[in-house]
């Protein structure tokens, strides 16, 4: 289908992107959260209607993500 045809060169283009920011999360002891791995979701229900932009779902995908990995980074 379409979506995942967009869906998948998107991922081809901004992985040289990805790699810079998770290399310099690293270097300079960055928490990191890979939103783009939390998106490779092929139901649609994930997408506004564009079937590009996230929708409150993967929002709320992306949140509980990030609150996780606080939970789990952060000092008490």
């Amino acid at each position: 289908p379409k979506f995942i045809s967009v869906q998948q060169e998107i991922e081809q283009k901004i992985e040289p992107f990805l790699q810079i920011i998770k290399n310099s999360a690293i270097v300079y002891s960055l928490i990191f959260l890979d939103i783009e791995i939390l998106s490779r979701v092929s139901d649609i229900k994930y997408y506004t209607s564009d079937g590009l932009h996230p929708s409150g779902l993967l929002y709320s995908r992306w949140a509980a993500a990030l609150l996780n990995l606080l939970k789990h980074r952060l000092p008490v």
